[in-house]
């Protein structure tokens, strides 16, 4: 019945996690306050350790802090909606992106699955 959940010769994969990344020295800013991000994608973000006043379903703006090379950071604003609070932090959805910082974040995320990918075959 769930066939596409688990292929012959192959191990259950969680569809949920697949193509996150886990970004190091990335952060959110939200109301003055800064929390890391613990894992993303083009669509979604996580942050660990969140403390502050939004529920689930609420729409709120950000400042997005991604690092570059060169050890300087961008800030790129953002709104988002919450997903999901629990005990791992806070989940939530990029909306109403620009052009220009939707390209941006995906730019970041294939750089980091690039150099994961690269990781895993050494």
């Amino acid at each position: 019945m769930f066939a596409w959940l688990k292929r012959k010769g192959s191990d259950f994969v969680n569809r949920r996690r697949l193509g996150r990344i886990h970004p190091v020295d990335t952060f959110i800013r939200i109301d003055h306050h800064v929390f890391a991000v613990d894992d993303m994608d083009e669509h979604h973000f996580r942050i660990v350790d969140y403390v502050g006043d939004l529920i689930e379903g609420q729409r709120f703006e950000f400042q997005f802090l991604l690092p570059r090379k060169d050890g300087t950071q961008d800030e790129f604003p953002g709104h988002g909606k919450v997903m999901r609070i629990d005990t791992l932090g806070l989940t939530a959805a990029f909306m109403e992106r620009q052009p220009y910082f939707r390209r941006e974040i995906e730019k970041f995320v294939a750089s980091h699955r690039q150099a994961e990918g690269n990781k895993d075959h050494r």
